[in-house]
């Protein structure tokens, strides 16, 4: 069985007090050479890069967890579809993302109900299907521990020496194998710009979604 983890993020304001130095000089009563003001260089704006990256990656699922994961990514969307083996049979389920959000269904009392979790991107963001994505949110909290090889792309490996926890890691982006709480989560393909049709990755329309983003703990 899988589990999606998110904390509440942490938000630290900074407050920074600038001080201005005038220096003014005494000298002869002589009116002084006016001086050329110097000209202040525009500063170039970081423009956000739209993403534009569109991968297809499939996942065995070992371990604490018997299953497939196949993660499409087209832009900043994506969905990963989940078939868990069990000796009652297969359960495919999918969670959609965009906009940061996760989108998926959960069984409650009036039965099949569709929700939605606003992806937490601290320390935990390492167990969320998010993360396959998007490692460089949280490998600044992991020690590097040498390269290893996934479906033929060398990868940086990573741990996080408080639960020993490793994670595998593609171009510092994507997670290719990940190791945690008894669960091992590795990729057998990867597929640079394959063609994924819009309908499949977008949130589905029409559905209400409710936000439980602060029911979570």
């Amino acid at each position: 069985m899988l589990y999606v983890y998110f904390l509440y993020m942490k938000i630290h304001l900074i407050l920074i007090t600038a001080f201005i130095i005038l220096i003014s000089g005494c000298g002869k009563k002589d009116i002084p050479e006016p001086v050329a003001e110097k000209k202040q260089e525009p500063v170039a704006e970081k423009k956000q890069v739209p993403d534009n990256t569109t991968v297809m990656i499939n996942y065995i699922v070992s371990g604490a967890g018997n299953g497939k994961i196949l993660l499409a990514k087209k832009g900043p969307v994506a969905r990963f579809t989940m078939t868990k083996v069990s000796p009652d049979g297969n359960d495919v389920e999918s969670i959609f993302y965009a906009d940061n959000y996760l989108y998926f269904y959960t069984t409650g009392p009036a039965g099949l109900q569709p929700v939605k979790v606003l992806v937490i991107k601290d320390i935990e963001y390492r167990k969320s299907f998010a993360s396959f994505f998007d490692a460089s949110e949280y490998t600044k909290y992991l020690n590097p521990d040498g390269k290893e090889t996934i479906c033929g792309k060398e990868c940086d490996k990573f741990i996080y020496k408080p639960d020993g926890s490793t994670f595998s890691v593609y171009k510092n982006k994507y997670v290719l194998k990940a190791a945690f709480e008894g669960t091992v989560i590795t990729a057998t393909t990867f597929k640079d710009n394959p063609q994924i049709d819009d309908n499949y990755v977008n949130v589905p329309p029409g559905i209400n979604f409710v936000d439980i983003t602060n029911g979570q703990k």
